[in-house]
């Protein structure tokens, strides 16, 4: 579209080259921000010595009005814009939860499975980021009873908005150790009833003995489907954890039967 440059800034320069941000545009087609859009320009090149303005004096005296001078073959700037990609969230854990009492962000666990859901206790951590972004919690197991769910364990409430097939990733730092992870979200279809069940993952199942535990479920959720996730440690030594989990976002929505 047809725009105006009100001032350009010169960022980088070599020998014949001026790299110009085009920072002050106006009139510029197509460039009005949805919600939850941003938009960044692109750097463009202006050649010195091939672009360089040539200006001609043209006489004018017989018109009675002074020479003009003009410019000819004025060079174009063009800019560029591009929607920048949303990220996804990162989380880490309340330590202060742990620190200041027992339990605090601990899920009921007894055995090798926690208790329904959602549970008295566990982090908050709000909406994930759409379909296709991948979100992160970090977070730290302070001890861990050996082949045991017996030691700490950190619980976690997200919603997934554009829901699908997630895809979750649980590394940890300590060598020689396993941590596992649950999975208790909203899920129905035409065979089970509107609830929350545990939700089960292809893969290592994500409480296996692998290192990352990895997986996909093995059901699309809903969009909108909360999910309460507990993480644990299993054997070997205590430490720093993280989680990655990436909704697909082609699963049903909540009206969805299939």
């Amino acid at each position: 579209g047809n725009y105006e440059v009100r001032s350009a800034n010169v960022v980088s320069q070599d020998f014949s080259t001026v790299w110009l941000f085009a920072g002050d545009v106006t009139s510029l087609n197509n460039t009005r921000e949805g919600p939850a859009q941003r938009r960044t320009p692109d750097l463009v090149a202006y050649d010195i010595a091939k672009d360089r303005v040539a200006w001609e004096l043209m006489p004018t005296w017989d018109e009675n009005r002074p020479p003009l001078l003009v410019v000819n073959d004025l060079p174009t700037l063009v800019a560029s814009y591009a929607k920048q990609p949303e990220v996804g969230r990162t989380w880490f854990e309340n330590s202060s939860a742990d620190a200041a009492g027992e339990g605090l962000n601990d899920a009921p666990i007894s055995g090798f499975a926690a208790g329904p859901a959602p549970w008295e206790f566990f982090q908050e951590l709000g909406d994930a980021a759409g379909a296709g972004k991948t979100n992160e919690i970090i977070g730290n197991i302070a001890t861990i009873e050996p082949d045991s769910w017996n030691g700490d364990n950190d619980a976690y409430h997200v919603t997934f908005p554009e829901a699908g097939v997630l895809t979750a990733t649980l590394d940890w730092e300590a060598g020689n150790s396993d941590y596992d992870t649950l999975f208790y979200c909203y899920y129905f279809d035409s065979v089970n009833a509107p609830r929350i069940y545990r939700i089960p993952f292809n893969g290592s199942g994500l409480t296996s003995l692998a290192k990352p535990e990895e997986g996909d479920t093995i059901v699309p959720l809903p969009n909108g489907a909360d999910c309460w996730i507990t993480i644990v440690g299993y054997a070997g030594g205590a430490g720093a954890y993280n989680m990655t989990i990436t909704p697909a976002g082609f699963g049903g929505d909540d009206d969805d039967d299939e």
